[in-house]
């Protein structure tokens, strides 16, 4: 069934839903009231236009290919960036520029308060905010500027607690794709495999965990690793890392 146009079409549509905020639901379907456009939903949406478009143009190089194989790149770029976990054909096989794209959308996923993982849409818009601000203060050292989020004034402690996240999950990164090489897996096994489990996304980069092969030839300790990094990437790495300070277990 999935050689079917219309069928990976509703299950784009679906997990574009999936990949959006529940308040906007919330809004709609119980308020009544058509919510106004959250920067996260309108940067989310952009990324999957622009990375799509790339990826068209970059496969057909001009030459314009059916509606299929167009709609199986769309499929394959809203299934990472939502971490839906689904393919339809072989994202390795999209020349040079396919897994490292691929490899990108891994990190980024869905909107804050979706149902996607990821370390979502409005961490990177806030840290984006955080970079800009910090700019425009060394060139105008005795300037005030305050950090937005839209039309809303971001208070010092969402900002702190975005960059501090941003900044565990690479450090986890680290950490997991060292263990994963310490058992002897090739660094873009070891690289991939920790970032989608990380993300809870599914497919990784590669022969070996790509989306033409399985994690089932790993042995039980790679297993075990990617397992933690699971669990670890879907309490949200901040609340997993506070049982494991000696304040926690004090109180």
């Amino acid at each position: 069934y999935y050689d079917s146009t219309s069928v990976l079409w509703v299950a784009i549509l679906f997990m574009i839903v999936g990949g959006l905020p529940f308040s906007v639901f919330v809004a709609i379907f119980f308020t009544r009231n058509i919510p106004k456009l959250d920067p996260q939903v309108f940067t989310f949406i952009l990324i999957i236009l622009f990375s799509c478009t790339l990826l068209i143009l970059y496969q057909n190089g001009g030459v314009a290919k059916s509606i299929h194989v167009n709609t199986e790149y769309i499929f394959n770029v809203v299934s990472i960036i939502t971490t839906t976990g689904y393919s339809s054909g072989d994202f390795m096989n999209y020349g040079s520029l396919g897994p490292v794209l691929f490899f990108f959308l891994i990190f980024i996923g869905g909107c804050a308060g979706s149902t996607a993982g990821g370390i979502k849409v409005y961490r990177f818009i806030v840290l984006g905010q955080v970079i800009k601000t910090s700019l425009r203060q060394l060139i105008y050292s005795k300037g005030v500027f305050l950090l937005r989020y839209g039309n809303k004034l971001v208070d010092q402690d969402i900002y702190r607690s975005t960059v501090t996240m941003i900044c565990c999950f690479f450090a986890c990164l680290i950490l997991v794709t060292l263990s994963l090489a310490f058992c002897g897996l090739d660094f873009i096994t070891a690289i991939s495999g920790a970032t989608t489990a990380l993300a809870n996304v599914g497919p990784g980069i590669g022969e070996i965990i790509g989306p033409s092969g399985s994690f089932k030839s790993l042995d039980d300790v790679e297993k075990y690793i990617l397992i933690l990094a699971m669990i670890l990437g879907r309490l949200e790495l901040l609340v997993a890392m506070a049982f494991f300070l000696p304040i926690f277990w004090k109180q």
